[in-house]
């Protein structure tokens, strides 16, 4: 009843995902918890940059010009 209760407060998403995980093994658990960490701070880091540029462009404007300047220059490579 307290786990209801408790879910009750999470969104229709979290709720889901936590019924999901609990149907998987412990050691399962693990790994998925594991990589949902991996990916919300990869989320976190790409919001940071987006709120970076939004805010001070300056620098990464700078920098792209730079390398379009190498690369008109003929001082860029193909990865």
């Amino acid at each position: 009843m307290k786990l209801k209760m408790k879910l009750a407060t999470y969104s229709k998403e979290t709720t889901t995902a936590i019924g999901m995980l609990e149907r998987v093994s412990a050691t399962r658990r693990k790994l998925l918890v594991e990589k949902l960490q991996e990916l919300l701070l990869e989320q976190e880091s790409e919001n940071k940059w987006e709120h970076l540029l939004e805010t001070h462009p300056e620098p990464m404007l700078a920098m792209a010009n730079n390398a379009l300047r190498e690369h008109k220059n003929g001082k860029s490579k193909l990865m």
